[in-house]
């Protein structure tokens, strides 16, 4: 995949994500949707997605979960991974 398309899906993916935000050209921050980051405090958002190469990486900072972008959405939103297959 291109970064284009992975942010281009990413961006239709932020409503699902808690405290999406960009925090620059291509860098991304929201709470980790796999730990929860932090029960006590629900301001915490140490989920990142950042460019490696010419994809997006997510990694997060509490678990240290890190998985590739495509990865992530296909456990997240299936439907909006095979709608990303067919495009490519």
């Amino acid at each position: 995949m291109s970064l284009w398309c992975d942010e281009k899906y990413l961006r239709l993916l932020a409503p699902q994500l808690d405290r999406f935000v960009s925090r620059g050209r291509r860098l991304f921050n929201c709470r980790c949707p796999f730990c929860g980051d932090s029960a006590a405090n629900a301001l915490k958002a140490r989920g990142y997605f950042f460019p490696k190469q010419q994809s997006f990486l997510f990694k997060c900072h509490n678990c240290g979960l890190a998985l590739p972008f495509a990865a992530v959405l296909q456990r997240l939103n299936r439907s909006l991974r095979s709608e990303e297959n067919t495009s490519e």
